[in-house]
């Protein structure tokens, strides 16, 4: 979440901020399958 929604971003005011969060987590939320693959470290079986 951080490299897709935050890299390289500076925010201009804590509005801004929350504004960039929501639609980080909306990515996340919308997208399971890239999030999976960006998180998976391995499988434990």
């Amino acid at each position: 979440m951080k490299a897709r929604g935050f890299n390289n971003y500076v925010c201009k005011n804590e509005e801004k901020l929350l504004e960039r969060l929501d639609q980080a987590i909306l990515d996340v939320i919308d997208n399971p399958k890239k999030t999976q693959k960006t998180t998976a470290i391995g499988t434990l079986f």
